[in-house]
């Protein structure tokens, strides 16, 4: 059995994330930083960058979707108000 990856190997940020949602969805967001999940500076991860380099040496894979046109699908999937209601927004799944 094998592990692998899915992902374009670029990073972006959680509050570029979060600003790219609000350009997609002319809508003006922010994001705040909470001290308390911050690394610490001696922590052994900074930055978490996919690597699918396993992947697509297996099976020649590469990102078919670019990140802005992937959350603009989403953000119309959830646009419509039959698809939000199937979901249990109340209830946290583990």
């Amino acid at each position: 059995m094998h592990t692998f990856n899915a992902g374009t190997g670029g990073e972006v940020s959680a509050g570029e994330l979060v600003g790219l949602v609000g350009t997609l969805t002319d809508t003006t967001l922010g994001a705040r930083e909470d001290a308390q999940r911050i690394r610490p500076a001696d922590s052994e991860v900074m930055l978490l960058v996919c690597d699918a380099s396993r992947l697509r040496a297996a099976t020649g894979w590469t990102p078919a979707h670019a990140l802005e046109d992937s959350l603009g699908h989403t953000i119309d999937f959830f646009r419509d108000p039959a698809n939000p209601a199937r979901y249990k927004t109340d209830h946290y799944h583990v």
